[in-house]
């Protein structure tokens, strides 16, 4: 499926006192006009992703959209989506300068008013079954624009260039440059598993081999996220120290021994969205006629996770099997299964291929020139192909089996990773 690098929004901030629809050549209020005289901050979301006709990629749509008001440091107001338009309005009780971010498909509540603005970038959001990051319930944000002017009794303008009596807003260098709202999730795909011999080997070690694939998981995906990026920067960290040790999700139990290949952090939570089971299997196989692999597309979300020793994990199980030289009655090679199998790649670390232009312009955003692990608002489109039995534990343990990795990393957007294991 082909995604959009970001998501782009464009802003209205409207401070008015007096002005029609007529006159501005906008829906003051989302037409529910400005009777009462009061002035307002009305944020317009002009992105694909929410059109008049709602995007059909569930990874753009925005569902809900705050406008959080800042004045003297503290959140004054908090606009929110009005029905069937693409924007979000709040009522102020003056113009002047206020700090101004956007927050996607997530509900604040009212008790975050008044809070100070460093407290608010730090509201964690923790996944679990009824806070879910799914399709077409991605949390986004936007960088926090400072000092940003508005000027009383006009239509100020922020992320386009107005017409008529409207103004660009002012205080901010950027104030006509789109509006970016970047994703809290990174995507994790399972695009392609394949099986082969091994190669370089004067005969094949496991002659017309076969993976039979029960299930797909994830290990050791983090828990939470701040909701907005650090210090409200655009594309922001949203791990940072204070929630480096804010507790794992996973789709398979297991500890890690050891002597395994990698380490999982003890005590990790149970979470179904990050398991999926394949009822009777998925057989993949190559003979020297035919080739049958895994091609369905099969995405997790994960929060960012740059722990340098506890990566998150894709893991594959199933039972490999292949011939052996022995011969059944009537001539045919005999098969050897290994049953329980499993196929792990830490995600952004072995084999990621990070060259994609845009995914390198998004990492510039935070000087990162070295990256390794989870990050927010990339794709991971992981291939797997099994050249041998895999490990006994999903830890990569219990064999010495040789992982070779590639994974491309793209701007929500892709990171491809190739493992053959």
């Amino acid at each position: 499926m082909k995604l959009r690098n970001l998501m782009y929004a464009t802003m209205i901030a409207c401070a008015f006192a007096s002005c029609s629809k007529d006159e501005d050549g906008i829906d003051n209020g989302g037409g529910q006009g400005n009777v009462d005289g009061s002035t307002k901050l009305i944020a317009e979301v002009n992105s694909p992703a929410v059109t008049k006709a709602l995007s059909t990629d569930p990874n753009e749509q925005i569902n809900t959209l705050s406008l959080l008001v800042f004045k003297d440091g503290k959140l004054e107001a908090i606009g929110a989506k009005v029905a069937d338009k693409n924007i979000s309005e709040v009522t102020l009780t003056d113009a002047g300068q206020r700090d101004v971010i956007l927050l996607a498909n997530y509900n604040v509540p009212e008790s975050w008013k008044n809070q100070a603005l460093d407290d608010v970038l730090k509201n964690v959001k923790a996944l679990e079954a009824t806070t879910a990051e799914g399709d077409g319930a991605l949390t986004m944000n936007s960088k926090l624009y400072t000092n940003v002017n508005i000027a009383v009794n006009k239509v100020n303008c922020l992320g386009w260039t107005p017409g008529g009596d409207s103004v660009v807003v002012t205080g901010i260098s950027d104030a006509t440059s789109k509006v970016k709202l970047y994703r809290n999730v990174a995507k994790v795909v399972l695009t392609e598993v394949a099986v082969d011999k091994k190669t370089g080997l004067a005969n094949e070690v496991y002659p017309n081999p076969s993976l039979n694939i029960k299930e797909i998981f994830i290990m050791q995906g983090k828990q939470k996220t701040y909701l907005f990026g650090a210090e409200g920067a655009e594309y922001g960290a949203t791990m940072t120290n204070e929630l480096a040790d804010a507790g794992y999700l996973t789709g398979n139990t297991s500890a890690s021994l050891d002597g395994d290949k990698y380490t999982v952090a003890a005590g990790a939570e149970s979470y179904d969205a990050y398991l999926k089971s394949i009822t009777d299997g998925f057989l993949v196989s190559k003979t020297s006629t035919s080739e049958v692999k895994y091609t369905t597309a099969t995405p997790f979300y994960v929060y960012e996770n740059t722990d340098a020793t506890n990566y998150t994990l894709l893991v594959v199980k199933g039972d490999f099997s292949y011939d052996t030289k022995d011969l059944n009655e009537d001539g045919m090679p005999k098969r050897h299964t290994d049953s329980d199998r499993f196929y792990p790649v830490a995600i952004g670390v072995d084999g990621a291929v990070w060259s994609a232009t845009q995914t390198q312009e998004l990492l510039g955003l935070r000087e990162i020139t070295t990256p390794k692990g989870v990050y927010r608002n990339l794709q991971y489109n992981v291939k797997i192909k099994a050249v041998g039995p895999g490990y006994q534990r999903p830890t990569g343990g219990g064999d010495a089996t040789v992982l070779d990795a590639m994974v491309e990393v793209v701007a929500y957007g892709q990171v491809s990773q190739e493992v053959e294991i």
